[in-house]
């Protein structure tokens, strides 16, 4: 398949080049008439010598660069540039000699000026060609580049994708651990939104773009499995406003500032509360997370570490992570903004849709 895409791609280039030659060489018979007292046949002499310079173009454009440019330098390139001119203006001028009228070529003397006005043609060709030819060159490069730079931001998205999966992972195994210790009616029902969570990771996180539709039912998910294993003792809000349910996300972009907003916002903090927020118009999404945290706690300053890591170095995963994905995948289509405004820990996200 690919065999046959490339020669579909060649020869459709190879048609299209000889449709510019032929144009090119037959050019002359598209204009009206012309006479000269000069030519026998004015059209067939420009017909002959665009063939000349045609053929002089492609000789430099796929010769001369690649075997003496490429493999002997400049030096050589130039000089067996400069001695193709010549023979294609000495050809030139014969085959000019051919179309001149019997009489007129009698008395014509040779004029060396003449040859400077033949070769003017060629040597706008060999500029010409020598450009498009490392036009051409820079353009494959180019486009192996940027190939080369995908596969390494698509490995990089993967690898940090992974990272996701057994983060997340460990923090429910932890509540699933609580919940069995109490022998809590819980259990069978958290059981449950983890499998969903476990087919969202699987099926999902492999792909590059979800709806939001799909992505808050994951969220959902998760915070009701956090409400199952907190109880009454965190105060848990989450508001969607969402008018653009088909808005493109990538998957599990979220769940790391939703993650580090329960990590830092339970356990000694007074009073916890974590409030998350989500909004989609227009365009573009609003997603915001707040959460009270006690900064003199190990492991819970978030101050001057996006991961909220402290002490807590696993933790350096979380926000570190999906600020990474946020520059590989959004450039500058976001706005993130993490503060600390004691007691509260805030994040406010913005994406501009595709």
């Amino acid at each position: 398949m690919v065999v046959l895409e490339s020669i579909r791609k060649n020869g459709l280039m190879i048609t299209l080049h000889l449709a510019g030659i032929l144009l090119y060489i037959f050019s002359p018979l598209f204009f009206g008439p012309i006479r000269s007292a000069r030519f026998e046949n004015v059209h067939w002499s420009f017909i002959a010598h665009n063939a000349l310079i045609a053929s002089f173009f492609y000789l430099n454009l796929l010769v001369m660069i690649p075997l003496g440019l490429r493999k002997r330098g400049w030096i050589v390139y130039v000089i067996g540039g400069l001695l193709a001119i010549v023979l294609y203006v000495t050809i030139s001028h014969y085959v000019r000699e051919a179309f001149v009228v019997r009489e007129v070529r009698r008395v014509s003397r040779f004029r060396p000026f003449q040859y400077f006005g033949l070769a003017f043609p060629y040597v706008m060709a060999w500029v010409f060609s020598t450009s498009v030819k490392f036009s051409m060159d820079y353009l494959v490069l180019e486009r192996k580049r940027k190939e080369s730079e995908n596969e390494n931001l698509k490995s990089e998205l993967s690898l940090l994708r992974s990272q996701i999966s057994p983060h997340f992972m460990f923090n429910v195994l932890n509540s699933l651990t609580a919940l069995a210790r109490k022998k809590s009616d819980d259990l069978e029902p958290i059981i449950i939104k983890l499998s969903q969570l476990m087919r969202y990771t699987i099926y999902h996180s492999a792909v590059p773009r979800v709806e939001l539709d799909t992505e808050l039912e994951y969220l959902q998910n998760y915070i009701d499995l956090q409400r199952l294993r907190f109880g009454h003792h965190i105060r848990i809000n989450f508001v969607k406003d969402v008018h653009q349910p088909d808005f493109q996300i990538e998957p599990m972009l979220l769940i790391s500032f939703v993650e580090n907003a329960f990590k830092h916002g339970s356990g000694l903090v007074v009073d916890p509360v974590i409030d998350i927020s989500i909004e989609c118009k227009d365009g573009v999404l609003k997603f915001n997370t707040r959460n009270k945290f006690v900064a003199d706690s190990e492991g819970a300053n978030h101050e001057g570490d996006p991961g909220g890591a402290g002490t807590d170095s696993t933790h350096g995963v979380g926000l570190k992570n999906v600020k990474r994905r946020l520059e590989l995948l959004y450039e500058n289509k976001y706005d993130l903004i993490i503060k600390d405004e004691p007691p509260w820990f805030i994040v406010n996200l913005t994406l501009i849709g595709k």
